[in-house]
């Protein structure tokens, strides 16, 4: 391969009928040694941003498909997260896809990722969103602490992280995000014609450990 790419360079670059580079279907399959071989062709810094149909790079392909090994040679490509982090065309960035899925490929963007507005995913939910959702507790922990006010912001529906944590009972989270800010729980989840609070979360869902919880932090809760 290394060969050819010297003799024609511009295969690089070439992409199939879905818009894929040779690059993106390694990543995709977990083709370690042919990425490893594609990346020292020369001219990565445009190949790592090239784009398919739906609007994936490479780094998302390695993402979604769990490849660490792979997710590590991308980002140590990637120097400016502002143009490198870009979210697809169903608003997925790598960083919001690797909090559904895999809790080490998150690591690896965290540490480059410097700012949250490259968090943001469908429906205007974080990374945080989807990791609570998930009940990937460790993930969750990893960007909580990252960058903890992620917890404060609202997606569509007007649930933030917190909501979701209260109804998925996790209550290591919630314990955490209370320990953090109080206020929280008084933040309301919905619309404005259409809102309830944590505390009814918690017993629509018949969480009593997580009722006791809310009520050790803002003893008056259920009057929001």
């Amino acid at each position: 391969m290394g060969e050819v790419l010297k003799i024609t360079p511009a295969l690089l670059c070439y992409k199939n009928k879905k818009n894929e580079t040779a690059l993106h279907i390694a990543a995709n399959v977990g083709q370690s040694e042919v990425v490893s071989e594609l990346l020292s062709s020369g001219g990565v810094e445009t190949l790592v941003r090239m784009t398919d149909d739906i609007g994936d790079t490479a780094l998302h392909k390695a993402v979604r498909g769990g490849h660490i090994d792979i997710v590590r040679m991308l980002v140590k490509l990637l120097l400016d997260p502002e143009h490198d982090f870009p979210a697809n065309k169903a608003g997925e960035t790598p960083l919001y896809l690797a909090a559904e899925s895999s809790f080490h490929t998150l690591i690896e963007i965290l540490y480059v990722c410097k700012e949250p507005t490259y968090v943001a995913g469908p429906s205007n939910r974080t990374a945080l969103h989807a990791a609570v959702i998930q009940e990937h507790t460790e993930c969750v922990i990893s960007i909580w602490q990252w960058n903890r006010p992620l917890c404060e912001e609202p997606d569509r529906w007007g649930w933030n992280s917190l909501h979701y944590a209260v109804k998925q009972g996790l209550e290591e989270i919630v314990s955490d995000m209370l320990g953090w800010k109080e206020c929280l729980a008084y933040l309301p989840a919905g619309s404005e014609n259409d809102w309830t609070t944590a505390f009814h979360i918690a017993a629509s869902e018949g969480h009593k450990w997580m009722i006791h919880e809310l009520l050790k932090h803002c003893p008056d809760c259920w009057d929001g």
